[in-house]
């Protein structure tokens, strides 16, 4: 009876490691992606030409990049760097535990002649 209480205990202890590793390389997940994406030009461009395109190659992205299939994501792309968007009605009913954020602001190339900045934002989370 003491080894099933043994093999119980460390169960668990392994469970609760397992769930504290995928949230913190979910987090760690955020800046690598939004630093990948401000680096490329072409991702740049396409927030600004094509919106829709842009969230589309970026989901395809991340639906390649996260192996775990009970990993959540959402893209939003806001028109003003100032502007609240993302709010409440985009979190997802689904998620298990804390929801990831991180964001970045992209600007055009130097050569595009003007100035209006748009703000990337990312959301992780587990799935139930």
């Amino acid at each position: 009876s003491i080894a099933i209480v043994i093999v119980l205990g460390v169960i668990l202890v392994v469970s609760r490691n397992q769930n504290t590793r995928t949230e913190r390389n979910i987090s760690e997940f955020i800046p690598e992606f939004l630093n990948e994406m401000a680096q490329k030009t072409a991702w740049r461009d396409k927030v600004f030409n094509d919106e829709a395109g842009a969230i589309n190659e970026f989901d395809f992205y991340l639906e390649n990049k996260i192996e775990n299939d009970r990993i959540g994501y959402k893209v939003i792309i806001c028109d003003e760097i100032d502007e609240t968007c993302g709010g409440l009605a985009n979190y997802p009913d689904d998620a298990e535990g804390g929801i990831f954020s991180g964001e970045r602001v992209i600007s055009t190339s130097l050569g595009a002649g003007s100035y209006n900045p748009k703000k990337v934002k990312l959301y992780l989370w587990v799935k139930k």
